[in-house]
């Protein structure tokens, strides 16, 4: 995805939203659908999507053909269609911040991805997922952590992606360049600014 000039959200062609919100700079890629959902500020959807009822954080990027909240139960509970609709509003996905989610992956009604969890492409998801983990395979299941725990718990404690936006441009080369200890051995003790470099 081309890089965007401004805040606002960057919609591709033949997209459909519907009573969904878009945050600064997040994008939404061809052909993709949002329904009841809010996608949070620097958060992109690949093409083909097809989102309903999520609430998703920061940083979160969504790999081409992936769906979140697809519906359930219709075929065990044939003629109640309208009831099974009405429910399925109630069963939100919650996606962290700084997550990834894989190509073709679906993430079941109602489950949370922790932040910094990652799904695998081709995944299944019916079960929550804990923080800083990786998941794979039909059901989904952990793979190994993104991070050892000692540095999940402080990168979790740091939590940059809440950090405005000005503060996100003067820290993107460490963020591109170091590894998590490294990063967070610069910017934890110092939220509010950057340190001088040596």
């Amino acid at each position: 995805m081309p890089r965007q000039s401004d805040t606002t959200a960057r919609i591709a062609a033949d997209c459909e939203i519907e009573n969904s919100t878009l945050a600064a700079f997040s994008a939404l890629g061809l052909g993709s659908r949002l329904v009841n959902t809010a996608l949070g500020a620097y958060s992109s959807c690949d093409t083909y999507c097809d989102i309903a009822n999520a609430q998703i954080g920061k940083f979160v990027h969504i790999g081409a053909f992936v769906r979140l909240g697809a519906p359930d139960g219709m075929m065990r509970q044939p003629g109640r269609v309208t009831t099974l609709l009405a429910r399925r509003h109630t069963r939100k996905v919650h996606i962290g911040h700084d997550c990834w989610i894989g190509y073709g992956a679906e993430i079941r009604p109602g489950v949370s991805i922790g932040d910094g969890a990652i799904v695998a492409p081709g995944a299944v998801v019916s079960r929550n997922i804990a923080p800083f983990t990786i998941v794979a395979g039909v059901p989904a299941r952990m793979v190994r952590l993104r991070y050892p725990k000692a540095i999940a718990d402080r990168m979790a404690a740091l939590a940059w992606w809440h950090w405005d936006h000005d503060m996100l441009r003067a820290r993107l080369v460490d963020m591109r360049s170091r590894d998590a200890a490294s990063f967070l051995d610069r910017y934890e003790m110092s939220r509010s600014r950057p340190r001088r470099r040596a």
